[in-house]
């Protein structure tokens, strides 16, 4: 099985916007909570 180049490009694209996705989502969300309610429901 042979890759070719735009191929292995685009899926590598694909796998860094679910990376960024997937960790920008939660510190979104972790962002907008107050420290002191962050520690209290921990």
């Amino acid at each position: 099985m042979i890759l070719s180049l735009p191929s292995l490009i685009g899926w590598s694209l694909v796998s860094v916007a679910v990376a960024v996705a997937s960790g920008l989502y939660p510190s979104m969300k972790a962002a907008r909570l107050e420290p002191l309610e962050t520690l209290r429901l921990g």
